[in-house]
């Protein structure tokens, strides 16, 4: 059934087609065949013999059938477009939201698109956005393409790891990370992205080689401080974990999980009244914080 969306569509598929398009004119119709695929275009009044002898052809084989009588028509279009007219609708599609649409463009006519430059970064940006949109079997196919096509994007390998990883893949998805960093050491999301997932299982020292790789270049990165922080916990590396959280609050002074873990090392480093004032200062920003409350009256309970 046609609607506002398909309409759009076919709007666009007309407009990446035609050379030099004015607005789709009206009258325009399409005959479009049981597999959804446009067969003809025809602009302006349609003789009803014309309709009905390319009814009575659709679905014949025999291109001759169809070129034979296409061109003596203003406007109609039966051939394939050049490959380029696939990528111009295909971004047209991704930049219109339309992304399922855009997707099932992209995978059916990547033969056509291989020889294209840019094709491997567009299968790439719409698997990402269908990763943003929570789409992630369909995201995860259209990344693959794009690094069968390009096996060096490291942003490609990045959003493939994501997608495993929401998908419960973590073994896929470390692989992918760990890729995306080799690609491009510089990547800062690809090596907190990778840390995250190490710390999830447990190796928090590997994970912290890959977030102290980012500070060495990016000191003032939020993420990374707080990574640093979390797990210089874990190690029990308090002054490491201080200076981490310390150094997050220079950046953001309100941040309440620096302000409770700052206040939490400084219990284990013996300074009450320390611990006490970033305890106070967390609950002025948040007051139901009912455990941070209570370590609170413990810390007012043991003074001498």
């Amino acid at each position: 059934m046609l609607n506002a969306r398909s309409m759009e569509i076919l709007h666009i598929a007309h407009n990446k087609t035609f050379l030099r398009p004015h607005q789709l004119p009206a009258p325009t119709s399409f005959l479009i065949d049981r597999n959804g695929c446009v067969a003809v275009v025809y602009r302006g009044p349609v003789p009803v013999d014309d309709l009905i002898r390319d009814v009575a052809d659709l679905g014949d084989p025999d291109p001759s059938v169809w070129n034979a009588r296409c061109w003596p028509f203003p406007g109609r279009w039966i051939a394939a477009p050049d490959r380029v007219f696939f990528l111009e609708i295909a971004i047209a599609l991704i930049n219109k939201e339309y992304l399922d649409e855009a997707a099932d463009f992209l995978m059916q006519h990547r033969q056509q698109l291989s020889s294209e430059h840019d094709c491997p970064e567009m299968l790439m940006v719409c698997g990402t956005r269908l990763l943003k949109a929570d789409k992630l079997e369909r995201a995860v196919a259209l990344l693959q393409g794009a690094l069968e096509m390009n096996p060096e994007l490291a942003e490609a390998h990045n959003n493939l790891a994501t997608c495993y990883r929401r998908s419960g893949r973590d073994d896929l998805a470390e692989q992918h990370f760990a890729k995306a960093v080799e690609l491009k050491p510089d990547y800062a999301d690809a090596r907190l992205n990778l840390a995250t997932l190490l710390a999830a299982g447990g190796s928090f020292a590997t994970a912290l080689e890959q977030v102290d790789a980012v500070l060495a270049s990016q000191p003032e990165n939020q993420l990374a401080l707080l990574l640093a922080g979390n797990l210089n916990l874990q190690l029990q590396e308090w002054q490491l974990a201080k200076t981490a959280f310390e150094n997050l609050l220079l950046q953001q002074p309100e941040h309440v999980n620096a302000l409770i873990n700052l206040g939490g090392i400084h219990v284990q480093l013996g300074k009450r009244e320390d611990a006490i004032r970033y305890y106070e200062k967390a609950l002025k920003i948040n007051p139901n914080l009912d455990s941070v409350r209570r370590s609170l009256t413990d810390l007012h309970r043991l003074a001498p």
